[in-house]
């Protein structure tokens, strides 16, 4: 898309993500249309919608058609992307915690929210083995430093954002 819209600066942009949702997921009509209009709503972050582009996707999902090589993988992280944003709307405003008791109501949600975040990384991304070069606090939700004040996660030998010796 970008490379198309070098060679020509006024083409219409939902014209080129139309092209690129049937030439990644093979969907024409209303399904690339629902599809256009998800990933249009999507770059602006409005999480109100995302448990409403979640439904939208699981119902385009078996119309998805991909070859081999490409398998799911950019479906499910733009469908992960939707089911991770609405999980942090259901949330809610982390900013009312004060006590470990106030996340009781969302401790579920939180707990789906870090398996689907470890199912995107781990699988969809493929950085099982080496997301220990990212720095997981810079990719977590808002709200994941306070859940952590009430949750603690024992640090290993790696920390996250860790310098080593220069003679390591």
């Amino acid at each position: 898309m970008i490379s198309r819209l070098a060679r020509n600066p006024d083409a219409y942009l939902d014209e080129l993500t139309l092209e690129y949702i049937y030439e990644m997921f093979s969907l024409k009509g209303e399904h690339a249309l629902r599809m256009l209009k998800i990933m249009n709503e999507m770059q602006f972050y409005d999480l109100s919608k995302a448990g409403e582009w979640e439904k939208a996707l699981l119902e385009i999902q078996p119309f998805i058609k991909v070859n081999g090589e490409q398998s799911l993988w950019l479906f499910e992280q733009v469908l992960l992307k939707a089911q991770l944003m609405a999980l942090d709307y259901q949330i809610g405003d982390y900013t009312k915690w004060k006590f470990k008791s106030d996340l009781d109501g969302v401790l579920p949600l939180i707990e789906q929210r870090e398996k689907f975040f470890g199912k995107m990384f781990r699988k969809v991304y493929g950085l099982g083995l080496m997301r220990h070069c990212f720095i997981p606090e810079l990719m977590q939700a808002p709200w994941h430093k306070a859940y952590r004040k009430f949750y603690p996660v024992p640090l290993g030998n790696i920390v996250p954002g860790m310098k080593l010796n220069k003679n390591a």
